[in-house]
């Protein structure tokens, strides 16, 4: 089970929690079971929302700012993703 971590407002419907110790280690894992629920709610014709994930990069990253184009990124590419899969099951 993961632990609570607080989650972030960035504005309209994007949010972001920042995961530590065993919730950041195991984050692929929570990513998994994440998208894992979003495909049985598209084929629940339910709620379906979009996840990314960034990590900070030593020595490459010198502003949250860049972390968050990469997240945002990520989202996007799976927002379009599951766009057309969406319209492949209509």
């Amino acid at each position: 089970m993961y632990k609570i971590v607080p989650v972030y407002r960035l504005g309209g419907d994007e949010f972001v929690a920042i995961l530590e110790g065993e919730d950041y280690e195991n984050r692929n894992k929570l990513k998994n079971d994440f998208n894992e629920r979003i495909e049985r709610n598209m084929k629940n014709d339910s709620d379906v929302v979009s996840l990314g994930i960034a990590e900070y990069i030593r020595g490459k990253d010198n502003s949250c700012k860049r972390i968050f184009q990469r997240a945002d990124q990520s989202v996007y590419a799976r927002k379009d993703d599951l766009k057309h899969r969406k319209a492949r099951l209509i």
